[in-house]
């Protein structure tokens, strides 16, 4: 079973994501939340997760830095970053994808395409209780509408 940490600071945002990740029944255990990116760092110290659901734009410590940070302390190490952010600039999702993040999935969120991009990721950490390496996750099929990678 899958551990997930779902951090964004609009509580509506967490919620949705909760939910959303919490409707794959018998793939995940726990999901966790932060609402900015201190306390983030703080429970990926502290854990380990299957995946991380990343805003970029939060007050303070954003969503770049928590990738900064916790790439360069090995922070769940082998965990995949999914980005989520209303910013779909390509140098955004460049920086994005250059730290961590093996997904970039633009607001506002089409959950039925994001849980279909996420469900893999879930299905293989429950079924080994291992997180899954990004190598293994890259897809060649062309992305989906509102989906950037």
């Amino acid at each position: 079973m899958a551990s997930v940490l779902v951090v964004d600071d609009d509580p509506a945002i967490r919620m949705l994501l909760v939910k959303a990740v919490g409707s794959l029944a018998g793939l995940v255990t726990s999901i966790d939340q932060a609402h900015n990116g201190v306390v983030a760092l703080k429970q990926l110290g502290a854990k380990k997760y299957d995946l991380v659901l990343l805003d970029m734009h939060m007050a303070g410590l954003d969503g770049r830095q928590v990738l900064r940070i916790a790439t360069a302390s090995g922070l769940n190490q082998d965990t995949p970053f999914c980005v989520l952010t209303a910013d779909g600039s390509e140098r955004t999702r460049t920086e994005a994808l250059a730290n961590r993040a093996m997904m970039f999935v633009t607001k506002p969120l089409h959950v039925a395409t994001f849980l279909a991009l996420v469900t893999p990721v879930l299905k293989r950490a429950a079924r080994l209780g291992l997180p899954t390496p990004i190598e293994e996750m890259i897809s060649p099929s062309p992305p989906s509408r509102g989906i950037k990678r």
